[in-house]
């Protein structure tokens, strides 16, 4: 059976309940960061007041660890330069060559573009 009293829920996210709610800078810079990349933001999001106001919306300490655009820019390319070094140590770490094949379209419209890797 779980202990109702102790799990948060949705509704504890809305209202306030006495309870105090942290947030786990490493997590929120890394989802932060990604949502960046993977949706394709511009840096200056971050800096927009409704931004802010719907993270607030959330929680007033996330909302004061959102960073400027040129911090987010710094973030991602370090992890970018990370994830590189471990592709490159992995690489080396081969017992054989790896081939990587390259292969670059655009759909049918000529509104996207596409970029295939193949490692083999």
């Amino acid at each position: 059976m779980v202990d109702t009293e102790a799990a948060m829920t949705v509704v504890d996210f809305f209202q306030p309940t006495g309870r105090k709610q942290f947030v786990d800078l490493a997590k929120f810079k890394r989802d932060l960061t990604m949502w960046i990349c993977v949706s394709r933001q511009a840096f200056l999001v971050v800096e927009e007041p409704l931004f802010h106001e719907m993270i607030a919306d959330l929680s007033m300490e996330a909302a004061e660890m959102i960073p400027s655009s040129n911090t987010i820019r710094d973030w991602i390319v370090k992890e970018f330069k990370r994830q590189r070094a471990f592709l490159v140590e992995k690489f080396t770490q081969s017992r054989s060559r790896i081939h990587l094949e390259l292969d670059i379209w655009t759909s049918p419209a000529g509104d996207r573009s596409y970029l295939g890797v193949v490692a083999h």
